[in-house]
């Protein structure tokens, strides 16, 4: 049987994949390396997506199309290279010194893992221990007792703060790393505030900020893991209130771990009370913006993001957010000149909405180049990179054979799920196929709300299911269909309406049918 239901075709981002153990190999994806009995392997990134899939599917047998969609995605994979990356894996393997862990060729199906027990295949994050001297075990830190500590034979003497300053200046670091969108980030933070812990075990605002690194693990972590990545988060967190009632950053962590889709008002009230705490938290305000563009309030977004902007200049979310925002209330060239005048536009969401601002506003050409630059620089023509690029070059000419093709690129890309669908929907909207739009819409959000998954699987689902792009521009023809309200409140948008009593900024001033 193909794994294909712990995943869901997601690819794999190994910046954003937690480190787990199988047997006798410890693997650390974001940093591609395996650790096992003969020592550190460093592998290509390709080799390690290869191994992360694979361990996902928990010792069943993956397709070779599912490892395609999951490590080439937007890709056409031959054999070989699937061959290739296969050897490269076994070769890492070996190399390491694992002598429990194979991966098995299943004739004309695809790959496994396989072991000499079973549950050897079961991944779980190893007991890492950060590289300062006098730090202390992950069993501790997310435990948070003495006791703990004791039994792991770490003294008293160890476990007193030290006021040289160290814990502090790693804390800025990882506060300066989730304050970016680079690929990454919150692992790498998680690694700071580890070492922070372990030299200030008593630091109220390293605990607050790792749980806010693992929420936002857990919003990109695959079914396998995605549990894991949410009881960090809550012990993290509640190990900050312990030393801290009042501790911002643990008390948005734990608001904005549930998804948002389908239960907008219960976010907004869980966000509305860590606020009250934190009021200028900016992992807060940017959640709150994140939702007010969910929802279609985006004179909000705007308003909440000129704040955060205003009170953490360098918050990459600020300006991203206000960018959307800007194209929801005053439109694409609006936006564009936000995003160029702020430095943003290289930034990741912005090389996707970038090319297409420009294209909105008579640039096609330079948002076609852009597009070029960043397939170039990534060597990577993804396939929704190539999709969008075809949207660009049809708003350009206005060609209907340039228009049907893209509209059939952008189709294929959806497929990939995920925020694609995103993208599609804009570019969709954007070339004027309302019912393409609406036909993708409705299936993307009918796939959030099916009962077929289990729980951790719809949880993933509904992370990556956005309905932000509803209400920008491009869609406006959607909103103007008979049709769209009646999908509103399929997916619970017209309670939310209602039951917060206030309107989208579409609606504004009008009687609410519902």
């Amino acid at each position: 049987m193909d794994a294909q239901t712990h995943d869901h075709g997601i690819p794999v981002e190994l910046g954003r994949s937690l480190p787990f153990a199988m047997g006798d190999i410890r693997v650390r994806p974001a940093e591609r390396r395996l650790e096992g009995p003969a020592g550190i392997v460093s592998t290509e990134p390709r080799i390690m997506q290869l191994l992360v899939a694979l361990s996902d599917a928990e010792g069943e047998v993956v397709s070779r199309d599912r490892l395609a969609e999951r490590c080439w995605p937007g890709l056409v994979v031959g054999e070989d290279s699937l061959h290739r990356a296969v050897s490269g894996l076994r070769r890492a393997l070996r190399e390491a010194g694992s002598e429990r862990v194979q991966v098995e060729t299943v004739s004309k199906v695809g790959y496994r893992l396989c072991a000499d027990e079973p549950e050897v295949l079961r991944p779980a994050l190893p007991p890492a221990v950060p590289p300062e001297p006098a730090t202390l075990t992950r069993r501790w830190m997310l435990g948070g007792a003495v006791g703990a500590a004791a039994v792991a034979g770490v003294g008293w003497n160890l476990l007193k703060p030290r006021d040289d300053g160290r814990a502090d200046a790693l804390v800025a670091q990882a506060a300066e790393q989730l304050a970016t969108d680079a690929t990454g980030a919150e692992g790498r933070a998680r690694g700071l505030l580890e070492q922070a812990i372990g030299l200030t075990p008593e630091h109220a605002r390293a605990w607050g900020l790792l749980a806010i690194a693992w929420q936002r693990i857990a919003s990109f972590a695959t079914a396998g893991s995605i549990a894991e990545a949410e009881a960090h988060t809550r012990e993290a967190a509640a190990r900050a209130l312990q030393l801290e009632r009042a501790q911002g950053d643990a008390h948005v962590a734990l608001a904005l771990l549930p998804p948002f889709f389908g239960d907008w008002q219960t976010a907004e009230q869980r966000l509305l009370r860590a606020l009250d705490v934190s009021p200028d938290n900016p992992h807060g305000l940017s959640g709150l913006a994140r939702l007010m563009a969910a929802v279609g309030r985006s004179g909000e977004t705007l308003a909440l993001a000129d704040r955060l902007k205003a009170t953490h200049p360098a918050h990459k979310a600020g300006s991203e957010w206000r960018i959307y925002g800007l194209w929801a209330t005053r439109g694409a060239k609006a936006a564009l000149t936000e995003a160029q005048a702020d430095g943003e536009a290289a930034s990741i969401s912005m090389q996707v909405v970038g090319p297409l601002l420009m294209a909105l506003t008579g640039r096609a050409a330079d948002g076609e180049a852009a597009i070029q630059a960043v397939q170039q620089s990534q060597r990577s023509p993804s396939r929704i990179l190539t999709a969008l690029r075809g949207t660009v070059r049809a708003i350009g000419s206005g060609r209907n054979a340039d228009v049907q093709a893209a509209e059939t690129e952008l189709l294929t890309a959806a497929r990939l799920g995920g925020m694609t669908q995103f993208v599609s929907l804009l570019g969709l909207g954007s070339l004027g196929r309302t019912e393409a739009a609406y036909q993708l819409a409705r299936n993307w959000y009918s796939q959030a709300r099916a009962n077929t998954r289990t729980a951790a699987e719809r949880t993933v689902t509904l992370h990556r299911t956005s309905t932000v792009a509803l209400f920008l521009p491009p869609l406006q023809g959607l909103r103007a269909d008979a049709r769209f309200l009646p999908l509103c409140s399929e997916i619970g948008l017209s309670a939310y309406w209602r039951g917060a009593s206030q309107r989208p900024d579409f609606l504004a001033g009008q009687f609410l049918p519902f």
